[in-house]
């Protein structure tokens, strides 16, 4: 019996990083994207968390649905995934508070507050499930010894695994292009 693949739905001008926990290097790549196309291209960056964070300051709320949260980050000094995102020159950076089953309509929702077909940079291993970005990256650990299935199917949707420690950052930089509204990677 043929398993039948899931559909993605399509999104071109979405950059999206995964990892294999903390300290794999998700930040430091994205900021990486950020800082290199910032001045072709106004870049958005989106984090993504399951967690939600009672009194966390995450910026303006812009979005506060009973199953989702989403913030405008505003500040360029703290040490949030959001904000260095503004730091490396994101043009605007959200953060959204959600929990997998609602992460699509949450993505839907702050895809209404942007610009159409803006170059988004997200970090957000669930979104995967749902969506077909115009790159997909895991960012590996050596730390990283996870056989969870969850965890090896999602390394396999990856156009790219880096790890942090072994590969260069710069040097796959030079592979990624934005055109046309979409994310892709150069033959290497």
């Amino acid at each position: 019996m043929i398993q039948k693949l899931p559909e993605f739905i399509p999104c071109p001008n979405l950059f999206l990083v995964a990892g294999s926990g903390r300290k794999s290097g998700k930040t430091t790549l994205i900021c990486a994207v950020i800082n290199k196309f910032y001045s072709q291209v106004p870049i958005v960056g989106l984090k993504i968390s399951p967690h939600f964070h009672l009194n966390e300051n995450f910026g303006d709320k812009i979005i506060d649905h009973k199953h989702f949260r989403i913030f405008r980050e505003t500040s360029l000094n703290s040490k949030k995934d959001s904000s260095l995102m503004l730091a490396s020159g994101a043009r605007q950076a959200y953060y959204i508070e959600t929990t997998d089953q609602y992460l699509l309509q949450a993505f839907k929702k702050f895809l209404e507050l942007i610009p159409p077909d803006s170059p988004i940079v997200c970090e957000s291993p669930a979104l995967r499930q749902f969506i077909e970005p115009g790159i997909f990256i895991f960012m590996h650990s050596l730390n990283f010894n996870n056989p969870k299935t969850e965890i090896q199917k999602i390394i396999s949707l990856a156009d790219k695994v880096i790890d942090l420690y072994e590969d260069s950052i710069e040097s796959f930089l030079i592979t990624v292009k934005f055109e046309k509204s979409r994310w892709f990677l150069l033959s290497e």
